[in-house]
């Protein structure tokens, strides 16, 4: 997976959870800021625009984690996010056990 391919799955998982985190949090603009920051370099990947990108997710991981562990339904929102998550990746880079070939078991053990 290269670079791009995965910030794009990071914004996009982000943007998804980021309700749960302003419904907590409503006056902390750093997550918001720092997948803004991530959308900016997927348009324009320049070196300032990574940094921009690195220094805005550092200033909000750390409070964004803590906020989503003490979510009310944190088990039922991670259970749902896992889902979400593995659904948007398999439709931003497909499958890789599609192409995996389809073989029926010998029905041979093992010695």
């Amino acid at each position: 997976m290269d670079k791009r391919t995965a910030v794009r799955i990071a914004v996009g998982c982000a943007r998804h959870v980021l309700r749960f985190y302003a419904k907590k949090c409503p006056g902390d603009t750093r997550p918001r800021q720092a997948i803004e920051a991530a959308a900016k370099y997927l348009r324009t990947p320049t070196t300032a625009a990574a940094d921009a990108a690195k220094a805005a997710a550092y200033a909000a991981a750390n409070t964004a984690a803590l906020a989503a562990a003490d979510a009310d339904d944190a088990l039922d929102a991670y259970d749902a996010e896992r889902k979400w998550q593995a659904a948007r990746i398999r439709q931003l880079v497909g499958n890789p056990f599609d192409d995996a070939p389809k073989r029926r078991p010998s029905g041979r053990r093992c010695r």
